[in-house]
């Protein structure tokens, strides 16, 4: 239920503000959200652009100082 609220008001707000929405996501669940995500660009782009964007998102997220930590790739 709190990553459901998290992504509502992330969504609500316009997308912005991606590391406050992740931190309020429980680990638990982010495998859940990264598919919710997914699965909405699938339904927006088809399933080729949607595997381009999050390959790119993965890529991008790899090179954050949290990745050393934590691999983006385990969410997917």
């Amino acid at each position: 239920p709190a990553s459901a609220r998290a992504a509502q008001q992330w969504v609500a707000n316009q997308l912005r503000e991606a590391r406050g929405f992740a931190a309020q996501i429980a680990e638990a669940d982010r495998r859940s959200v990264v598919n919710v995500i997914y699965v909405a660009l699938c339904e927006a782009l088809g399933p080729v652009g949607a595997d381009r964007i999050l390959g790119h998102a993965a890529q991008q997220a790899e090179r954050l100082p949290e990745a050393i930590h934590f691999s983006p790739r385990q969410l997917l």
